[in-house]
């Protein structure tokens, strides 16, 4: 029998973005811009001082999120360990599409592309 896998919706805290955070983001938007239009070296100097420094508060907010989340939980294990679980998740890489090249075209379609490699080994 197949199992079907349901897609869980990756959330994005919110609560990691604050004003100063959306201006670095904006200033580093615009540095990669003009990067990618120029393809000068200093260009690229300035976009990536601008990704560290977003970064960097992205970080610093992640950190202060995290801290004061543990603070305010009743059960600060189970809250230090689901914190860990996202950060996990977050890194995780994401599952590659499958794809098997045939006589008809490319199929696209798992439990197809299974029933296909089945049949040729079998």
């Amino acid at each position: 029998p197949r199992k079907l896998q349901r897609q869980r919706s990756k959330k994005r805290p919110s609560q990691y973005m604050d004003e100063e955070a959306f201006t670095l983001k904006q200033e580093y938007l615009r540095a990669l811009n003009n990067y990618e239009q120029t393809g000068n070296l200093r260009d690229k100097e300035e976009m990536t001082s601008k990704k560290k420094i977003y970064d960097l508060r992205l970080r610093a907010l992640q950190k202060k999120t995290n801290a004061d989340r543990i603070a305010m939980s009743k059960n600060k294990p189970k809250t230090l360990w689901t914190i860990i679980n996202e950060e996990r998740q977050a890194r995780g890489c994401e599952r590659a599409l499958i794809q098997l090249n045939t006589e008809t075209g490319i199929e696209e379609n798992a439990g197809k592309v299974a029933e296909m490699l089945n049949e040729y080994f079998a």
